[in-house]
């Protein structure tokens, strides 16, 4: 309690001198702190604002090499042709014929599916097809039957329609007797039968008058009847050409073979024929009439009839959706055995025998055949660089998982059709790879296509060459003399700046005429000498001025007033390198 109050007491002795004192204190340190947070502003604002650059030099030798400008670019690797092997049909794999790695010709069959109930449809769709053939050719001929013939040659006795009469079938149409040829029914005597023969020539004599006739054995019975005089007797009938006077009422005798007729007989017509429709129809033309003379074939008659036509028709679609039906399940009937499509190797196998193709695994692959005689992969090349490729370019392939091995392609398609993404267009580029032995779809692989070069040429590494297309080279060189020095800087009264631009720590700056380039090398067209040292220049940037100070700073940094800052090649991304020409540079996107 008591030094409660006393400090009470003390504090309330000097309440001025206290309140000056912590004051004085906060103000210098608010001061502080606001110093600090300037220059941290301040430096902080002054490396986001000014990079810090450091030129880190060493030195190169103008050499002599090839020089070669390549664009590069990565594919996968594909067959040149390569199917999936999927089935059709549906049903139990009973057969496969291949095991992966096989070489297969095209055709081949691979797999074969059970085709039972496949064949069971065939023999019914078979025999519907019968059954629609037997009606369409039975339409045929009823259609065919509407037009009337005539069977024989003759003329006609009777006719028994006309024009527009609705006709059945079996109905009487016309009859045609042929009078032309006359036949001679005669008796000879049993006892000459033995004489007699088909075919044996005959006189024939008419009784009504001398006139006498040939003719012609055309049958003789082969048993004998006993006529009405009670004689034995055989019946003969002779064939005789009718010169217009022979009639049916007309007789006459004969004599063959030295053998005379028993007793006389008589003529009849050699044929009597009765046209009848066989099928129904309407007459739509009558061509012949009672007493007319036709020849065989000629058409007497013609009827029509709309059901026959109708029949006609529908026989004839129904025969062709049978055949159509036929002709689809033996194309359907070949895919239950199914085949190679290429002649290939089989690089996948993923169905055996055993296996049942249904609705849950119907687009399986069940292999894969690649023609692997020729192999292919696409890069994708910059619109910047599309012009420098050709067709039957030459391409250089290699692999990350075959090290150490290198094919031989060329460029065998270019499309005319690009992709743009982020604002950078590509097109498609197919490389063929002429040695693909190794190579299996799927591998991924780098192309290098050599799009300039330049052989037994001056080069100089990329980052020796600055700005204005100039080079320091080493003073004491035959190639300093076409250079800046200090010489020419006073003779011209230049400034410090400008001698120090010219010439630094033994180095000329010359200017040079380029040619081709890539990521390592420039060509040197004219300027240098092989042999001559030259200056290289890396330019070091970092606008993190905390973290650099904080680091110590960059080594190796060039002294004040040697080459000025932003050296090495004109554009672009070089490495350095003195040896020979690299074989890759530029690239593709």
């Amino acid at each position: 309690m008591s030094i409660f109050k006393k400090k009470t007491a003390e504090t309330n002795g000097a309440p001025v001198q206290f309140k000056k004192t912590g004051k004085k204190k906060k103000i210098i340190l608010v001061i502080c702190l606001v110093l600090i947070v300037v220059i941290c502003f301040a430096l902080f604002r002054s490396c986001t604002k000014k990079e810090v650059s450091n030129n880190m030099t060493s030195t190169g030798i103008v050499t002599r090499g090839d020089l070669e400008v390549t664009l590069t670019g990565s594919g996968t690797i594909e067959a040149n042709e390569q199917y999936d092997i999927t089935s059709l049909v549906k049903g139990d794999v009973v057969a496969d014929y291949f095991e992966e790695g096989d070489l297969v010709q095209e055709g081949t069959a691979l797999y074969k599916i059970d085709a039972s109930d496949m064949e069971n449809s065939i023999q019914k769709s078979q025999d519907s097809l019968s059954k629609a053939q037997r009606d369409h050719s039975k339409n045929i001929e009823d259609v065919a039957k509407l037009t009337i013939t005539a069977p024989i040659s003759g003329v006609i006795t009777s006719t028994y329609i006309d024009t527009n009469d609705d006709v059945s079938k079996n109905a009487n149409i016309v009859e045609i007797t042929d009078s032309d040829t006359m036949i001679l029914n005669i008796d000879f005597n049993a006892s000459d039968s033995d004489v007699l023969y088909v075919g044996a020539p005959a006189q024939v004599f008419v009784d009504s008058s001398s006139t006498e006739l040939y003719g012609t054995i055309e049958r003789i019975s082969s048993g004998s009847v006993v006529n009405s005089k009670g004689a034995n007797v055989i019946k003969v009938d002779i064939a005789v050409k009718n010169p217009g006077t022979i009639t049916p009422a007309t007789t006459a005798t004969a004599i063959s073979c030295g053998v005379a007729c028993n007793t006389s007989g008589t003529f009849d017509y050699n044929t009597v024929k009765t046209v009848k429709a066989e099928v129904e129809g309407t007459v739509a033309s009558l061509n012949y009439k009672e007493g007319d003379r036709v020849s065989k074939g000629a058409v007497i008659a013609t009827l029509k009839s709309s059901s026959l036509d109708d029949s006609l028709f529908n026989s004839s679609m129904n025969l062709s959706d049978a055949q159509l039906s036929l002709d689809n399940l033996y194309d359907t009937l070949e895919d239950y055995t199914i085949t190679s499509p290429i002649s290939g190797t089989v690089i996948y196998k993923n169905t055996k025998v055993g296996d049942k193709i249904d609705n849950s695994n119907a687009s399986t692959v069940m292999a894969i055949v690649a023609d692997m005689s020729v192999i292919k992969f696409d890069i994708s090349v910059d619109e910047l660089d599309i012009s420098k490729v050709a067709l039957g370019q030459e391409v250089t392939v290699t692999a990350d998982a075959l090290d150490g091995k290198t094919f031989s392609g060329y460029i065998d398609y270019i499309s005319i059709v690009g992709t743009t993404n982020n604002g950078v267009t590509t097109y498609p580029v197919t490389v063929i790879v002429n040695n693909p032995e190794g190579l299996i779809p799927g591998m991924n692989v780098e192309a290098t296509i050599i799009v300039e070069s330049s052989k037994d040429t001056l080069m100089i590494p990329a980052t020796a060459l600055n700005r204005g297309n100039t080079v320091w080279v080493k003073s004491d060189s035959a190639s300093a003399a076409n250079g800046k020095t200090p010489q020419d800087s006073q003779s011209h009264a230049k400034t410090d700046s400008e001698n120090a631009d010219s010439i630094y720590n033994g180095y000329t700056q010359v200017e040079v005429e380029t040619g081709l380039s890539n990521d390592s090398f420039v060509e040197i067209l004219s300027g240098l000498s092989e042999g001559d040292e030259v200056l290289i220049t890396t330019v070091v940037s970092d606008s993190n001025f905390m973290e650099q100070m904080m680091n110590g700073g960059m080594g190796g940094a060039a002294p004040q007033g040697g080459p000025p800052a932003g050296g090495g090649a004109p554009s672009g991304n070089r490495n350095s390198d003195s040896g020979a020409a690299p074989t890759g540079g530029g690239g593709m996107r």
